[in-house]
């Protein structure tokens, strides 16, 4: 009777979508590669710097947030803050860069 009612929960949990499959072997493989994620978090820095005023690549925007997402997928959450910070710090730097050309 057991084997019944298991065999029918497994056939009706979902198979996941072949997208979603590509997005953990993704995460699977940065899982031991720290400097990745770094370079995931800048370059979303970076989309967020390109989509204000000066470059004005407006709908960068939209997109920037997508590779510290993948960035910070499977992370403890101090981990993820880390990354959040880096690329908050780097693209203040980079959106207030006429800050430090303004003259006194």
């Amino acid at each position: 009777m057991l084997d019944v009612v298991t065999s029918n929960v497994r056939a009706s949990v979902p198979r996941p979508d072949p997208a979603t499959d590509r997005l953990l072997i993704c995460s699977e493989q940065l899982a031991d590669r720290p400097l990745a994620r770094v370079s995931l978090a800048l370059l979303s820095a970076s989309l967020l710097i390109c989509s204000l005023p000066n470059p004005d690549i407006g709908w960068f925007g939209w997109m920037a947030l997508i590779p510290l997402i993948v960035a910070c997928q499977g992370l403890r959450p101090l981990h993820a803050a880390g990354h959040g910070v880096v690329t908050g710090i780097v693209a203040s730097f980079g959106i207030y860069a006429w800050l430090f050309e303004v003259p006194s």
